[in-house]
């Protein structure tokens, strides 16, 4: 007798070795809502259907706007950019914020500070007359906090004395930093001002404001963006020790930079092989 198969089963045998199909289009878009990020971002590379699906805006406009709610609303100066797009360039952008920029290569005990400050003569002179003349190593210089760029100079009027500045009303002040080495220069502060007087004696506070580097230059950059050098001079009345303030200071945040940003900032004009 000759074996005759069941109607049905060649499509059992069909189905039995058949690939399986792929979920449609409406089940997909029910999936990738429960679905993370980093998920969507490798489901959307199984196939060009999974892809369409998986970098919808439907899909990536609440999980950007969750995560990133300013940059999102990026999707209003140019409407042809994707919503995955934008997460994935703030999310690049927030990593690069978190790494922790290298420390600076030049020390601070490897500069010298040196201060020129002479009285404005009436301009039928035409001549300065000198009154300070200094030039300190930092590692001579008080630091007032180990993290804090400020620096104080105390008993200034051991070469010169407060009476030098007796009568004086305006000044010329400049501050340069130098490699131990003299091998560069960096002008800190030039300018002119005036000296206040008080009970207490004499005061001049000088501040310039200062070059920014390159991009991408010093560490911290966009925390510090805007700098001024800063000099203060205190000449007391009794004649006792003068005081001379120097530091760097942030206009964003009116607050002494770090040293480790001096530091950078200096490398990058004294030391730029570094």
């Amino acid at each position: 007798m000759r074996y005759q198969p069941s109607p049905g089963a060649p499509r059992r045998a069909k189905l039995a070795g058949a690939t399986p199909t792929s979920p449609s289009w409406e089940v997909l878009s029910l999936v990738s809502s429960y679905l993370e990020p980093k998920t969507l971002a490798r489901a959307s590379c199984v196939s060009r259907a999974w892809q369409s699906t998986m970098s919808s805006d439907d899909v990536w406009q609440p999980i950007c706007s969750a995560h990133y709610p300013s940059l999102s609303d990026l999707k209003l100066t140019d409407p042809s950019v994707p919503y995955h797009r934008l997460y994935a360039i703030s999310y690049t952008a927030a990593k690069r914020r978190l790494i922790v920029p290298p420390k600076p290569h030049l020390s601070l005990d490897n500069l010298v500070f040196a201060i020129n400050i002479s009285a404005l003569c009436p301009k039928k002179t035409n001549k300065n007359r000198p009154i300070l003349n200094i030039a300190k190593a930092v590692s001579e210089v008080s630091l007032g906090h180990p993290e804090v760029f400020k620096l104080d100079i105390i008993d200034v009027n051991a070469e010169f004395p407060a009476s030098t500045f007796e009568g004086v009303e305006r000044v010329k002040v400049m501050w340069n930093v130098m490699l131990k080495d003299w091998k560069a220069v960096f002008t800190m502060i030039e300018c002119e001002g005036k000296l206040s007087s008080d009970d207490y004696g004499r005061e001049g506070w000088f501040s310039q404001e200062l070059p920014m580097p390159g991009c991408c230059s010093v560490a911290d950059a966009s925390k510090n963006a805007g700098v001024v050098a800063d000099l203060k001079l205190v000449v007391p009345s009794d004649r006792g020790s003068c005081k001379m303030t120097l530091g760097m200071m942030s206009i964003q945040k009116w607050s002494y930079v770090s040293v480790d940003y001096a530091s950078s900032y200096l490398q990058y004009f004294l030391a730029p092989e570094m």
